[in-house]
C-alpha cells in the first residue's frame, strides 16, 4: 500500500471526480432517457472505476462496479428501459462507491460494510424484462428517485446510503464525454471541458505547494512596497523600480488565480442534493443554476460548501410547498430553486432563492417571545425584517416537527458563524407567499486584499476595503461635524444621522480624543449597520481626491481614494485574536507591522444608538426623516417629541449659566448666545425651570430660529408607529402619535419663537 501511495492518491482523486460526474450525468439522463451519448459516458465512467479498482486490488469496489456496469450495459443495449427503479438503484451504487472511496482515503482499506446485497439488487434489476415487476427485496433496497422536476410525494427511504465528502475536483474526469450546452433550467447541463482538452491543458499541483507559492509572492509584494517607498533621483533606479512593480503586480495576479476555482465545484453537488431532499420531503423542485463559472479562492470554496448545502436543503424542506398545496395556491406544482453567484464590489455574492411560501414572520415573532429572546411588547413593535434575524439565533426553529432533513434548530446559526469566520456576511429576506432569498457574501480571497491604512494617535491600522464606503473630512471651519445625540456621537450625512466611534478612545490610545473637530471619518458598512470610524487621517494624510466625486464636498468614495494599499494578511497570536477586534496583521512598505481591524468585532464591542435599518429592496420606500423623532421627558414628566430632522445638536449646561436678557432666556456657546425655551413653559405647565445642576438642551436648526428646548431627560431616537392626530392638539402641542407604542406629544414648533420672545 505504502509503495503505491502516490498512485492510489491519484486514483482516489480521479474517482472522486468520476463520482461527481456520475451524479451530473445521471440527473441529465433522467431528463433525457434516450440520450445515447450520456448513457455511454456513464458506462465508461463506471468501467474506468472498475478497471482501476482491479489494478489496486480493491475487490469489493470491483465487484460492486462490475454489477453496475452490467446494468448499464443492459440499458445501453436496449434490453431494459430507464425508469424510477433503475435510476434509484444506480444512485445507490454511486453512494456506495463513494463510501468505499472515503474508507480507502481514510484507512487505506475498503472498510467493513458489506455491499453484496446491493450487488444482487443491481443484478436483479438488470435481469428484469420491461414488463416484469421487480422483486420486493430489490425494490426495498433502493429509494424511488424520479427526475428533480417531477418528484412524486413519497415517504423518505428507510435507510438511505450516506453521501460522504470527496476530494475537491480540479478537473473533469478524463473518461467523461463532452457535455451538452447549458440550457437552464436544467441543472445538470453545466458544460464540462472535453477530456482531451483538459488533459493537454492542465496538471494537478499539490495545494500545499500553491499555498507556499502564494506566501512567497506575498513576501515579494511586501518587498516591492518597501522598494517603492525609497525616494531616488536616479532615473535608472526609478525605471528598475517601475519594472519590478509591474512584474510583481502581474505575478501577484497570476499567483492568486492559481488558487481560484469556479464555484461550480460546489454547485455541481446540489442537483443530487436537491433531488434526494425533494424525494424525502415529497416535493417537486426545479433547480436553476446561474453563475457557476464565478471564481473565488479554493480555501473559501471549501469553507462555504457546508453552509450552502444547509441553505439548499432548508429551501427544499421549509421553503417550497408540497405540490398539492402549490396547485391550490395557483402555483406550478414544481417549485423553483435558484442558485446564483456573481461578483459584486470586490466580493462574491451567492443567492439561494426559492418561490415557496416565505417565512411566517408572526410564527418567528411568537417563537422569539416564547424563548425569551425579546418581550412581547418590544416584539410587537419590531419591523418584519428585524424579526427575521431571530432565525440566526442558536437553536431557533419554527418547524412543527423534526424530520430527517431539518427542524432541530441547528443550522442557520452555524451558517452565519461559519460565513462570518471567513469575513463574509449572511442576510435574509422573505415575502409571504412569494418565497425567500438568502444572500451570502464572501471575499474573493483571504490572502492578499486591498485595504485602507489609517492613523490614530501614533499607531496605524488597516481596514478591509470591502467594508469601507466613504472618507469624510472633519474641519473646524465648516462642513460635517461630530454632534451629540441621545448620549452618543453622530455625524449628519446627507440628511441622515450616522453613529461614530472614536478609534483612539475605543482602543485606549490616549486619554481624550483629539479628533472631534479635525480628522477623518471612515464610513463603514457591516451587515445592516452603518457607522463612522473617526481617525486622525489616512496613510496619505486624508482624502485627497476630487471632492466632486460625492454629493458632500468633504467626502470621497473609496475606489478613487489614493489611500488604498495592497496588503498581505498574516495570522496573529492567540492573545490578540481573543480580543475579537483584530482579524490579522500585515507588513507595510516601510517595514512597519500594522494590525487589521475586525470591524464586525468592533461593532459587537460597542453599543450604538438606535438606528434605522436600510432596506436593500428597490421597491421599498425609505422612511422619511420626519417620521423619526427625538423623544424627551420634561420636568413635569410629560413625554414629548420633536422631528429629528430639525435637531442640530444636544448639549448639557449648568442651570446657573442661563442669563435673562430683556425678557429672554439665553445660554452662551462660545461667542454666540442660544435662546432657551423651557419645555414645560411652552406646554403651559407651572413647573419652574431647574436652575441647579445640569440641563439638557435640544438645539433646533435655523428654521426654528436656532432655539434650544430645555428638557429634563433625553429618552430615545425612534420611528413613529402611528400617524399624527391633530385632534389631540393642545397648548404648545401640534398633535399626538405613538412612538415605541407609547402616546407622545409632538411639540408645536411654530410656537417656539413667540415663546422665546422673538417674532418670525
Amino acid at each position: 500500500m505504502n509503495d503505491n501511495r502516490e498512485f492510489i492518491e491519484e486514483f482516489l482523486v480521479e474517482s472522486g471526480e468520476n463520482l461527481d460526474q456520475l451524479d451530473r450525468d445521471l440527473i441529465a439522463l433522467e431528463e433525457r432517457p434516450d440520450d445515447p451519448q450520456r448513457l455511454a459516458s456513464i458506462f465508461r465512467t463506471v468501467h474506468t472505476i472498475k478497471g482501476n479498482s482491479g489494478f489496486f486490488g480493491f475487490s469489493k469496489l470491483g465487484a460492486l462496479t462490475h454489477s453496475g456496469e452490467h446494468l448499464l450495459g443492459r440499458l445501453r443495449d436496449g434490453k431494459i428501459r430507464l425508469n424510477d427503479r433503475v435510476t434509484g438503484t444506480l444512485y445507490s451504487m454511486v453512494d456506495a462507491v463513494r463510501s468505499i472511496i472515503q474508507a480507502i482515503e481514510e484507512t487505506g482499506v475498503e472498510g467493513e460494510q458489506d455491499f453484496r446485497e446491493l450487488s444482487q439488487t443491481l443484478t436483479a434489476v438488470a435481469s428484469q424484462d420491461e414488463e416484469e415487476p421487480v422483486p420486493q427485496s430489490a425494490a426495498a433496497a433502493v429509494p424511488v428517485l424520479p427526475p428533480p422536476t417531477t418528484v412524486p410525494s413519497v415517504p423518505p427511504p428507510a435507510d438511505p446510503a450516506p453521501e460522504a465528502p470527496t476530494p475537491a475536483a480540479s478537473a473533469p474526469p478524463a473518461a467523461a464525454a463532452p457535455a451538452t450546452p447549458a440550457t437552464l433550467p436544467t441543472p445538470a447541463a453545466i458544460p464540462a471541458k472535453p477530456a482531451a482538452q483538459t488533459a493537454d491543458s492542465s496538471i494537478r499541483v499539490d495545494v500545499g505547494l500553491l499555498a507556499s507559492i502564494l506566501d512567497l509572492v506575498g513576501e515579494l509584494v511586501l518587498a516591492r512596497n518597501e522598494l517603492r517607498s525609497i525616494e531616488s533621483a536616479d532615473p535608472v533606479l526609478e525605471g528598475v523600480i517601475h519594472r519590478i512593480n509591474t512584474v510583481t503586480n502581474s505575478l501577484q495576479e497570476a499567483a492568486v488565480k492559481t488558487r481560484m476555482q469556479p464555484i461550480e465545484h460546489v454547485f455541481n453537488k446540489f442537483p443530487r442534493t436537491v433531488r434526494d431532499v425533494a424525494v424525502a420531503c415529497g416535493r417537486e423542485v426545479q433547480l436553476v443554476i446561474d453563475g457557476a463559472d464565478t471564481e473565488l479562492d479554493r480555501t473559501l470554496i471549501e469553507s462555504i460548501r457546508d453552509p450552502l448545502t444547509h441553505l439548499v436543503r432548508n429551501a427544499v424542506d421549509h421553503g417550497i410547498e408540497p405540490p398539492a398545496v402549490r396547485e391550490a395556491k395557483g402555483k406550478p406544482r414544481a417549485g423553483r430553486l435558484l442558485l446564483r453567484a456573481f461578483h459584486e464590489s470586490g466580493q462574491v455574492t451567492i443567492e439561494v432563492q426559492d418561490d415557496g411560501a416565505g417565512i411566517p414572520v408572526e410564527a418567528v415573532r411568537a417563537k422569539a417571545v416564547a424563548r425569551g429572546l425579546i418581550d412581547a411588547a418590544a416584539a410587537a413593535l419590531l419591523p418584519d425584517d428585524r424579526v427575521l434575524q431571530f432565525i440566526f439565533e442558536p437553536g431557533f426553529s419554527t418547524a412543527a416537527q423534526v424530520t430527517s432533513v431539518s427542524g432541530r434548530g441547528v443550522g442557520m446559526d452555524v451558517v452565519k458563524t461559519n460565513i462570518e469566520a471567513i469575513g463574509g456576511t449572511v442576510d435574509l429576506s422573505s415575502r409571504p407567499g412569494l418565497g425567500t432569498t438568502v444572500r451570502v457574501r464572501v471575499p474573493l480571497t483571504l490572502a492578499i486584499i486591498p485595504a485602507l491604512v489609517v492613523r490614530s494617535a501614533s499607531e496605524r491600522f488597516a481596514l478591509p476595503q470591502a467594508a469601507v464606503g466613504e472618507l469624510i473630512s472633519l474641519r473646524a471651519d465648516g462642513g460635517p461635524r461630530i454632534e451629540g445625540l441621545a448620549g452618543a456621537d453622530v455625524i449628519r450625512l446627507r440628511g441622515r444621522l450616522v453613529p461614530v466611534i472614536f478609534l483612539d478612545e475605543f482602543l485606549g490610545l490616549r486619554p481624550t480624543t483629539a479628533t472631534r473637530e479635525n480628522g477623518t471619518v471612515v464610513l463603514v458598512r457591516i451587515d445592516d449597520h452603518e457607522f463612522g470610524l473617526v481617525v486622525d487621517g489616512t496613510q496619505t494624510g486624508g482624502p485627497t481626491s476630487d471632492p466632486s466625486m460625492s454629493r458632500d464636498r468633504h467626502a470621497v468614495t473609496i475606489p478613487e481614494a489614493a489611500s488604498l494599499s495592497t496588503i498581505v494578511v498574516k495570522p496573529i497570536g492567540s492573545l490578540l485574536a481573543q480580543l475579537g477586534i483584530y482579524s490579522g496583521a500585515t507588513v507595510l512598505g516601510d517595514g512597519g507591522v500594522v494590525l487589521i481591524l475586525d470591524l464586525r468585532g468592533i461593532l459587537r464591542a460597542v453599543e450604538l444608538p438606535p438606528q434605522l435599518r436600510r432596506s436593500e429592496s428597490a421597491d421599498v420606500a425609505s422612511i422619511a426623516a420626519t417620521d423619526t423623532y427625538l423623544v424627551c421627558r420634561t420636568g413635569a414628566g410629560r413625554r414629548i417629541a420633536v422631528p429629528i430632522d430639525t435637531v442640530v445638536r444636544l448639549e448639557q449646561f449648568d442651570g446657573h449659566d442661563v442669563q435673562d436678557v430683556g425678557g429672554k432666556r439665553l445660554v452662551r456657546r462660545g461667542n454666540l448666545f442660544t435662546p432657551v425655551v423651557d419645555a414645560d413653559g411652552l406646554l403651559g405647565d407651572s413647573t419652574e425651570p431647574d436652575s441647579d445642576g445640569a440641563v439638557n438642551l435640544v438645539v433646533l436648526d435655523d428654521r426654528c430660529g436656532g432655539i434650544g428646548i430645555a428638557v429634563r431627560q433625553i429618552l430615545d431616537v425612534a420611528v413613529a408607529d402611528s400617524v399624527l392626530q391633530p385632534s389631540l392638539a393642545a397648548l404648545g402641542v401640534a398633535g399626538t402619535l405613538a412612538v415605541g407604542g407609547i402616546a407622545t406629544e409632538v411639540l408645536d414648533l411654530t410656537a417656539l419663537l413667540p415663546s422665546a420672545g422673538f417674532h418670525a
